[in-house]
Formats: structure tokens, C-alpha cells, sequence
């Protein structure tokens, strides 16, 4: 992205009068502006359009028959004149021209101090604290570059020159060239698709990297960037279809700043008719710098890869089977306080062990909710797939790091892995609102049981993250395919956007809690009896670590007393890969 050069011929007549009356009061001035701006080839001006010309990112002035500009005149750093005034197009759409008598009424304490700032973008405010207005709002469209196809970007530019007397008496600018200088950067996203299938890309998500908006301090040169809290979706304009190679259509975004830290933000890759949870992206600036440079353009590229095995975690039912046995509850008004919320005929159902295993372990369902989708009872394999527990050392306390093994099954897949769980909390166990971390499906030599292979590669690694939820909300399950990005232990992932990505999956487990009756199969009503209803009262038999606590992490394990009935009956998908 080259600078815009601009031409200038200035005339500022100051009005007649007594030095030391036009120190101590205002006084009416005008200044006569005879202003051409010849804008250089790949330069850019304010909210201009861009488009392609031979693989090359250049500005288009066509349709655009003026330009706003917002023109300041400073004593030093003291204001004393700021208004946008509109620019002519030349013609040809390569030069701007402004020519307007600017009046204004203010205290010059030294004349040979003045100086003229001008602003090419959309922006709101004063010279010192301009907002700029967004280019992307989550739900709008980025749009494709392409030969033909042009695109407007918000690429702030700022001109600033220090005026002087001619031989005349008239004031000028005291430089011979004058230059609008481009502020942010230009980020030309090029794609890969590692995938080994075509793909179609229909969008983009982004957490940290597309700005929400920007402030813009023209007389310090400076600006500030303002994030979107968590992940936003971008839509392209168009689709992109992309084989297994690099495509040849660029998207081309503008950003205020450029993070130096590579794990402080992340931008995914969307694809149609993608297989949930499996997809996953790794981006690269191909140029990293602790001083990036304003005004330049920097490439980064997108690769696209995909799990061979399903996200496990997106096999598991979204809430547990009703009392009829007929569904998926689905309760939008839960409230964990509030029993009627989720007690009732039409509500959790809550089930003998002995009696839930006997239905629907061996055989496949439907249900109403999912048509003809086919669900099973969970195995202790397939639980281990989404089920990682800290070792525990002491009541109520978990330690910091483990690494362990264990036979898991997704579909058809079986296998040993190596797993990592992390727990950052300091005093070892976990409150509402804090989560611990674990990095699995990894490498290794050991086959733990028949059947269940040795995995011999990372290709398949997926994060977990466990969220105890606020005010009996559940835990909350997080899991994103990680598969060969740079991750190699569990304590990455606590400050690592992984779980931002668009192939994160996330289920929720609630605590609705234990029945307690005397000898039959199932019931409608949650025993308050049995505690306060935090982990402990859902299935931990220890009273911590609930969903991982229990013998084997079989969710359906049978107690000591026959009266016990559990809400735990959550399914899984059967699918073919």
C-alpha cells in the first residue's frame, strides 16, 4: 500500500491588526485553500474502494464524485479550526481538488507555530479523539476481492504540515511535498486447504484480530483498537470453492493494530456442509515484527485441516432423556433453584440404572426431536472419549498437572491415548466459574487394552475445557479440535483461543439432581434429602469433580442403596466415522 502524495498551493491571509490585540483576543481569519491531491498508483484515500489488478491490492476512485476530508488548523497542538469539507474526483479518478475560503475566529499566539492536519476515513469527533467506523459488523458480509469486484475499507490517512510565509507575505506549507500518511494495516488472507476433500468457504470467525472499532488521535499519530468480546461471524460475499491446493481469491481485511503475540488471537475458517467439530484452522502472518509498520500490507495465511475421527464431544445429546422416555428434554427456563423448572411428567426423567442400561445400551433410538438421528447409551469407552478427570490428592483438592493414558472409542474409532489435564487454580479445586483444561487424543507406545490400538500420532488431538458454571448452572464442556497446531501442553490452553474456533463444540451438564423411591424404575422428582444440589447431589460420589468422580466414568454406576435413581441419561449419536 503506497502513501498518497498530494499537491498543495495554500493561501492563509491574516486579518489586519494590532499584535499584542491578536494575542490577548480572537480574531476572524480565512484561509484561502487552493488544494490539488494527486493520489499515487496503490495508494488509498478515504473509505476508498479496493480491488485486484494483476494479484496486486490497488484503490479505485470510480463512482466517488467527492471525498471527504476533515481539515484542522492547529497552533501547535492547540485546535483552532476542525470541519470535514468535501473533495472533488478529478475525472480521470486520480487526484482530489478542494478549493474553499476557510473562515474561523480564534487566539494566535505566534503565527509561525500554525499548521494544517487533514484526515481522509470515516470518522466521528474531534481531530484528538476520532471514531472510526467499522468496516465488519458481525452478520454483514466481507467481501471477496477479485479483477472485477471492488470493496470498501475505512483506511484512516492523516497529512499533517506546518505553514509558513512566502515571499508574498501569503502562508504556505513550509514542505515542498505533502503527504497523507495511511495508519492500521492492510492483511491480505490467503487460504490452504489441507483437508484432502474440497471444500466450500462461505465465512469468516475472528476473535481478537477483526476490530470491533478503533480510536484515532490525529495530532498524536496514534491509534487505539476496540475487541469484540469473544468469537464474531463474518459471512463472505461470495463462496470460495478451494481443491486441495491454495485458492486464487483473497480476502483482504483492515486492521487498526496487529497483535505481536500469535496466541492472543485467531481467525478460522468456515466451511458449507462442514462435519461439526472436525475442521480447524491455523494462521500465519508471514511476517512477524514487535514494530509493525502503519501503512503496510502483510500476508497471512489460513490452512485448513481436518480430525480424522468425529469431535467426540459432539456425539453427546444437547440434555438427558424425559420421564416418558419419548425425548431430549429441552428446558429454556431452567433454574437450578427452582424445582417445577425441571420436575414434572413432561421433565427430567429420572432412572435405575438396571433398567436404563437394559433398554438402551444394546439398541439404537430415534426420537421426535433429531428424526431419524440414532442414539445408544454411552459405553465406559465412549465416556472416557469426553471424560478426563484430575488426579485427586485430597478432599476437595486435585493436582496441578497429570498425565495419563486410557482406551477410548469414537464410532468406530478405538484406541489408546495419551491425555494431559491442567488445573490452574491455586488452591487446587474448582469453584463456580472456573475451568480446567486437558489436552488428549495425543501420541503413544502403549496399548492398554485389546482392541484399542496404540495411537501413534497428534493428528487427532482435541482440548477440553471444564467450566463449573455460576449458580448451579452445570458444567460446562468445551471441546476444539487441535489436531497439528503448535499446542503441546495442557497449561497452553488456559490462555490459548482454541475454544474460540469455529470447530469448538460445547454441551452443558446440568445438576438437576437424584430421585429417591422405593423400588421402581423411574420418577419425576429430584430428592432434596440427598444435599444442596451442587456436583456432589448430580453423580460425584466424592462430592467434587462430579462428572469424573464416579467408578469408571460409567455416568450410570449403581450405589450402594437400590432406591437410587439418576437424571444422568445422556446418549450418544451413532454415526458411521
Amino acid at each position: 500500500m503506497k502513501r498518497t502524495l498530494l499537491a498543495l498551493a495554500m493561501l492563509f491571509a491574516l486579518a489586519s491588526c494590532n499584535k499584542n490585540e491578536e494575542q490577548q483576543k480572537p480574531q476572524q481569519y480565512n484561509l484561502q485553500l487552493d488544494l490539488t491531491a494527486q493520489v499515487d498508483e496503490g495508494a488509498t484515500a478515504r473509505a476508498m474502494d479496493y480491488k485486484l489488478s494483476s494479484g496486486k491490492v490497488k484503490y479505485t476512485l470510480e463512482g466517488k464524485p467527492k471525498m471527504s476530508v476533515l481539515t484542522c488548523i492547529y497552533e501547535g497542538n492547540n485546535l483552532l479550526y476542525s470541519r470535514n469539507h468535501d473533495w472533488d474526483v478529478s475525472d480521470d479518478g486520480k487526484s482530489l481538488k478542494c478549493n474553499e475560503n476557510i473562515n474561523f475566529t480564534a487566539v494566535v499566539s505566534n503565527p509561525n507555530n500554525l499548521r494544517l492536519i487533514a484526515v481522509l476515513g470515516d470518522a466521528t469527533g474531534t481531530p484528538n479523539s476520532l471514531a472510526l467506523s467499522s468496516s465488519y459488523s458481525p452478520g454483514n458480509q466481507i467481501k471477496v476481492f477479485s479483477e472485477t469486484e471492488a470493496a470498501t475499507l475505512n483506511v484512516p490517512y492523516i497529512m499533517d504540515v506546518k505553514l509558513g510565509r512566502n515571499v508574498s507575505g501569503f502562508w504556505v506549507p513550509k514542505t515542498e511535498t505533502k503527504i497523507f500518511k495511511p495508519y492500521g494495516h492492510l492483511v491480505r488472507v490467503k487460504m490452504t486447504n489441507q483437508t484432502f476433500y474440497d471444500v466450500t468457504i462461505t465465512g469468516l470467525t475472528s476473535s481478537k484480530f477483526i476490530a470491533k472499532g478503533a480510536s484515532l488521535n490525529a495530532t498524536a499519530k496514534t491509534l487505539t483498537r476496540e475487541d469484540y468480546e469473544g468469537k464474531q461471524t463474518f459471512p463472505l460475499s461470495k463462496e470460495i470453492s478451494i481443491a486441495n491446493s491454495k485458492s486464487d481469491q483473497s480476502v483482504i481485511l483492515w486492521v487498526p493494530t496487529l497483535p505481536t503475540n500469535e496466541n492472543s488471537y485467531k481467525l478460522d475458517l468456515i466451511a458449507k456442509d462442514a462435519p461439526a467439530g472436525r475442521l480447524y484452522s491455523k494462521m500465519k502472518l508471514t511476517k512477524t515484527t514487535p514494530n509493525y509498520e502503519n501503512g503496510k500490507l502483510y500476508n497471512a495465511e489460513i490452512t485448513l485441516y481436518r480430525t480424522r475421527i468425529a469431535n467426540p464431544l459432539s456425539l453427546l445429546s444437547e440434555d438427558v432423556l424425559n420421564y416418558q422416555e419419548t425425548d431430549f428434554v429441552d428446558l429454556p427456563n431452567y433454574n437450578y433453584s427452582n424445582l417445577s423448572t425441571y420436575n414434572g411428567t413432561d421433565k427430567v426423567g429420572y432412572f435405575k440404572a438396571a433398567y436404563i442400561r437394559g433398554k438402551y445400551t444394546r439398541d439404537n433410538h430415534t426420537f421426535p426431536k433429531t428424526g431419524a438421528t440414532q442414539w445408544h447409551l454411552p459405553n465406559r469407552h465412549e465416556w472416557n472419549s469426553i471424560l478426563f478427570a484430575p488426579n485427586r490428592i485430597a478432599p476437595q483438592q486435585y493436582e496441578r498437572v497429570k498425565n495419563g493414558k486410557v482406551a477410548v472409542q469414537v464410532n468406530n474409532y478405538k484406541a489408546s491415548v495419551a491425555y494431559q489435564t491442567y488445573n490452574p487454580q491455586t488452591n487446587a479445586d474448582l469453584q463456580p466459574g472456573q475451568s480446567f483444561y486437558v489436552l488428549a487424543y495425543g501420541k503413544t507406545a502403549t496399548t492398554l487394552e485389546t482392541d484399542f490400538n496404540a495411537e501413534l500420532s497428534n493428528d487427532n488431538r482435541f482440548a477440553f475445557r471444564y467450566t463449573l458454571a455460576q449458580g448451579g448452572g452445570g458444567l460446562i464442556i468445551t471441546c476444539a479440535p487441535v489436531g497439528v497446531l503448535d499446542i503441546s501442553s495442557a497449561e497452553e490452553l488456559a490462555t490459548s483461543n482454541v475454544f474460540n474456533s469455529s470447530g469448538a463444540v460445547t454441551r452443558r451438564i446440568r445438576f438437576y439432581g437424584m430421585a429417591k423411591t422405593g423400588g421402581t424404575d423411574k420418577a419425576i422428582n429430584k430428592d432434596v434429602t440427598w444435599g444442596g444440589g451442587t456436583v456432589a447431589d448430580y453423580i460425584a460420589k466424592d462430592g467434587y469433580f462430579g462428572a469424573f468422580s464416579i467408578l469408571n466414568n460409567a455416568v450410570v454406576a449403581d450405589w450402594t442403596g437400590a432406591d437410587q435413581l439418576y437424571s444422568i441419561v445422556k446418549f450418544f449419536k451413532r454415526t458411521d466415522n
